[in-house]
């Protein structure tokens, strides 16, 4: 009886310490830059979050015994909307397991897995072999994209022989065989080994010409009998700056000699699926492309065209597919705040669509709080509109005011 009395002891205290252990936060001493470029999943809300608690029972069918652990889960807090975690082995009676960032380490915890409240945290970006040009794309963290010599030093760092494609080469792109691209008169600058094991061909592109600078081409505006400068070019209302002062003139008081109908001299480039469209030199496909235009930027049409439309993008003026302008009422119906939960301060940022669709390309992303031009609510979307960028937000996260 003593000796099963000293074995149960032992037992308990081995649970104790493997528990206390798993228990305690690595001493990671990590940044937040670097513990979100680590993550591939995030909250897609505010998210409740639980420890374990572990209750021991024992069992002495058949004279023997025995001790085993139960676990009950007790809710110790919440996890804003887009915290950037790890996710780790499923838990009992459906929680799994998983980790954020806090103070620089790593603090574990559950969440329940039903709703499941994490969404991805991860994009595609294009990386080339530089032993034979062949392009393949790669999932990295999201917190990269918005940092290209982070991103650049990844790709090298975690997939040995591989480098990003740069914005500039991705129209110097020319099938292969099957679905496969390559990259016509590659520069290569590193390194040469095997594929990363999560890349993937992807689909043919058209264009074989090397992409060289774009050249700046200034249309002149005029607001009024005065010429002025453009300084952010809206649907409804520009900024010009007028003896050297920033003022605000709606759009359609605005004249810089287009061709195009009265409604249709303003227009949206929309490419919901790509996210960007090419701004080309000539109204052809066989056209050197001058840069890639992203969805949702405001621009100037100069001319349409049944399938190529003249416009001015960012200063350089060129000819996009006419499928890829989207023409808006300029007629406003007042402002919004971003928000989520209804409110309007904190660190969330807000998606904002190329579309009124979910699956839509996301050309930004703003925080809680931005005053935003509101156009209109249709199917549980709003359309909105900030510092030259015109999109749709679900209707959830605006605030209107009044």
């Amino acid at each position: 009886m003593v000796q099963n009395g000293a074995q149960k002891r032992i037992a308990v205290l081995m649970l104790a310490v493997v528990l206390f252990l798993s228990a305690m936060p690595c001493a990671l001493a990590m940044t937040e830059v670097e513990w979100n470029r680590s993550c591939f999943s995030k909250t897609g809300g505010t998210t409740t979050i639980y420890e374990q608690i572990t209750i021991l029972q024992e069992d002495q069918s058949n004279g023997t015994e025995f001790i085993w652990p139960q676990y009950e889960y007790r809710p110790i807090g919440s996890l804003p909307a887009n915290t950037y975690v790890k996710v780790y082995t499923r838990g009992d009676h459906g929680y799994q397991k998983i980790s954020y960032l806090k103070g620089g380490s790593e603090i574990f915890c559950y969440i329940q897995l039903k709703p499941y409240p994490l969404v991805k945290a991860a994009e595609y970006v294009q990386c080339v072999q530089e032993s034979n040009s062949m392009i393949c794309v790669t999932e990295v963290a999201e917190a990269y994209l918005n940092d290209k010599d982070a991103l650049r030093k990844y790709i090298r760092t975690a997939f040995p022989g591989y480098r990003l494609l740069e914005d500039h080469e991705k129209d110097n792109l020319v099938s292969g065989r099957g679905d496969s691209l390559f990259l016509s008169n590659s520069n290569s600058s590193n390194g040469n080994s095997n594929p990363p094991s999560s890349s993937k061909p992807v689909a043919s592109s058209t264009g074989s010409k090397k992409t060289t600078s774009s050249p700046k081409e200034t249309v002149a505006v005029r607001c009024g009998e005065n010429t002025v400068q453009l300084v952010r070019l809206g649907v409804a209302t520009s900024t010009v700056l007028l003896n050297g002062e920033e003022k605000n003139a709606p759009t359609t008081e605005l004249d810089f000699g287009s061709k195009a109908e009265k409604n249709r001299q303003i227009a949206v480039i929309h490419a919901p699926k790509s996210g960007t469209c090419t701004l080309r030199a000539k109204a052809s496909d066989s056209g050197k492309a001058l840069q890639k235009c992203k969805a949702g930027t405001v621009v100037m049409v100069l001319e349409t065209g049944a399938q190529w439309s003249k416009i001015s993008y960012k200063d350089t003026v060129g000819y996009v597919l006419t499928g890829c302008l989207k023409w808006y009422d300029a007629q406003t119906e007042g402002t919004g705040l971003l928000s989520y939960n209804g409110r309007t301060t904190g660190s969330t940022t807000i998606n904002v669509r190329n579309a009124p669709s979910g699956d839509s390309a996301k050309i930004a992303e703003w925080p809680t709080g931005t005053e935003v031009e509101v156009f209109g609510l249709e199917n549980g979307w709003y359309e909105i509109e900030y510092k030259g960028i015109h999109g749709f937000v679900m209707e959830k996260f605006l605030t209107v005011q009044q």
